[in-house]
Parts: C-alpha cells; sequence; structure tokens
C-alpha cells in the first residue's frame, strides 16, 4: 500500500473510533473534513484498484446477503456481483 493510502486509513480510523454506526451522515462529513484538513492543498493521486484486487475484495466482503451494498460500493450491478463471486467459486473448483 502506498503513504498515502495509509495516511488515509489512519485519518479515517481515527475519525470512526468516535462514533456509533448510527451516525453515519454526521461521520460521513467528519470524514470528508478530517480528510480535507489533512491533504488539503496537496495535488494527490488515489489509484483505482485493479480488477482482480476489486474482485478478490468483493469475495472477502460477500456474506450471501449483502450484494446490493456491495454493488453499491462499488459501483457494478447486482448481477455483475454475482458473476464475480460464481467466477471465484469455478476457479476454486477448477484448481481441484
Amino acid at each position: 500500500m502506498n503513504t498515502f493510502t495509509n495516511e488515509l486509513e489512519n485519518v479515517i480510523a481515527g475519525v470512526l473510533k468516535n462514533f456509533e454506526q448510527t451516525d453515519i451522515p454526521l461521520l460521513s462529513a467528519t470524514i470528508a473534513k478530517a480528510v480535507q484538513v489533512h491533504f488539503g492543498g496537496e495535488q494527490v493521486y488515489i489509484k483505482k484498484l485493479d480488477k482482480a484486487e476489486r474482485d478478490r475484495e468483493i469475495v472477502a466482503k460477500f456474506n450471501g446477503k449483502n450484494r446490493k451494498e456491495l454493488a453499491k460500493a462499488y459501483g457494478l450491478s447486482n448481477h455483475y456481483i454475482y458473476a464475480i463471486i460464481r467466477n471465484h467459486h469455478l476457479s476454486k473448483q477448477s484448481k481441484f
């Protein structure tokens, strides 16, 4: 992971420890403000996840009931989330 990503995770972790999950609107505004304060004025490049890394994250987070949330979080369709999960399971089966 690059330095920016590590710093961003630290900034967000510092903010999250002060909130309950029910405070989502306030939480998101506070995170945005913390990132602005911490990185304001800097030119920052945020690399996109490559597809394989993104797919591994989706598979790791998938619990059988959260496809809509994953689709929204990754900007994908519900159908595509299932395709990623299916391809993962098929690739595991072909290794045996």
